[in-house]
């Protein structure tokens, strides 16, 4: 095996803390403008602290908890919760799938397993000589 398959990353991702799962989450929506970034529920007044009641009132999704761990925004700038982030990375708002390929096309598959993977071996890493050529 050369490199890190999804299955072993997925393995992998799921043994980390949540600070851990955010970050890297939250570093894929820098890098691709996306929305959906994930908040601490303790950031919610500074965040949104300088909006008018009405204007939160129309924002936020029907399901909000306050008593949430996190929060987003979602594709339709609305504000949701979320209590466990594996609930979060299960039901497609989270794509495990997406946080692989964005590490793998950006070459930082391997710095991921060096840092997380117990069994990581740096001669799983190394490309063939026969496969130089191609």
């Amino acid at each position: 095996m050369k490199g890190m398959t999804f299955e072993k990353f997925e393995e992998i991702f799921k043994t980390l803390d949540d600070s851990e799962k955010v970050e890297l989450w939250n570093e894929l929506c820098d890098d691709y403008a996306y929305e959906e970034r994930l908040y601490n529920m303790d950031d919610l007044d500074d965040l949104l602290g300088d909006r008018k009641p009405s204007e939160l009132l129309t924002m936020v999704d029907d399901d909000f908890n306050y008593n949430d761990d996190y929060f987003y925004f979602d594709g339709y700038g609305r504000l949701c919760s979320i209590n466990y982030l594996e609930i979060f990375f299960s039901q497609g708002r989270g794509d495990i799938g997406e946080i692989y390929e964005w590490l793998k096309d950006n070459d930082k598959l391997q710095e991921f397993a060096e840092e997380n993977d117990p069994d990581y071996n740096e001669e799983d890493w190394e490309e063939d000589e026969d496969n130089e050529d191609e």
